[in-house]
């Protein structure tokens, strides 16, 4: 079954082989294309590491997304295992991040935001009691979660959980690359919108741009246009504010010679 299509990949970090084989048949079946990073040497190790992942995002430019599993090893299992359990998580977090062992999706996230590269980023987790990491999430740019990891080998589920997050952040990777020499910037509300944008552009709706003088509407409906489906036809800017209301229908329509006569 296909759903949305998009021109780029997939790049997923995932350390268990079971949930990569899982990951890949969902996206497949929905018309995406995963790759996943593992052990330039051996395809089955149970293990990522951070410069694989750089090493993999410097060889191609045509991903869209990344889906990283919270955990990357034994080691970092054991880190959110304690912080799960503590009556004190936020304490625990502090002590693992104040003895130089920040989990590897942490430097990860750094490494992303000194690219200044827009990459959305979906993490799984099967920890919930990560307070501090979301909070750690919401310091860093551009389009992030944390969504639960189904232990469960039920593809509905995993299909339920992945393909509407990974539309949506597929829909608002393609208009902000469309729109980076016309808008700056990448916060919640700002994505939000583009993603919207992007969903409409789809559609043969009639789409209405509220807002202030000067902040860019006109662009960004030059943006939606450059994305749909009529992208190929010419884009008309027109200023309605400045033609009389007498005569708006026959400067946008047309009129029979000597209709004012």
């Amino acid at each position: 079954m296909k759903t949305y299509q998009s021109k780029y990949k997939v790049l997923v970090v995932e350390d268990t082989r079971p949930h990569r084989v899982l990951i890949s048949k969902v996206l497949s079946e929905h018309g995406y294309t995963a790759e996943f990073v593992t052990h330039p040497d051996h395809q089955e190790l149970e293990d990522v590491q951070l410069d694989w992942i750089i090493q993999k995002l410097e060889q191609e430019n045509n991903y869209g997304m990344i889906i990283l599993d919270l955990s990357w090893n034994d080691t970092e299992d054991k880190y959110f295992h304690r912080i799960q359990n503590s009556s004190d998580p936020e304490a625990e977090w502090n002590k693992i991040l104040g003895s130089g062992n920040s989990p590897g999706v942490l430097k990860f996230l750094n490494y992303l935001d000194s690219t200044g590269r827009f990459l959305p980023v979906l993490i799984f987790s099967r920890y919930t009691n990560v307070g501090k990491l979301w909070q750690l999430l919401n310091m860093h740019r551009a389009k992030r979660d944390i969504i639960s990891k189904h232990t469960t080998a039920s593809h509905s589920l995993w299909a339920q959980a992945l393909i509407p997050k990974v539309e949506e952040y597929l829909r608002a990777k393609e208009i902000i690359d469309a729109t980076k020499d016309d808008f700056v910037g990448d916060s919640p509300s700002w994505i939000k919108t583009l993603s919207m944008s992007r969903q409409f552009a789809d559609s043969n709706a009639s789409i209405l741009i509220n807002g202030d003088t000067g902040i860019g509407k006109s662009k960004l409906a030059q943006a939606i246009h450059a994305i749909s489906s009529r992208s190929e036809k010419p884009f008309k800017h027109i200023n309605i504010a400045s033609i009389p209301i007498q005569l708006i229908a026959s400067e946008l329509f047309g009129y029979v010679k000597g209709a004012f006569t």
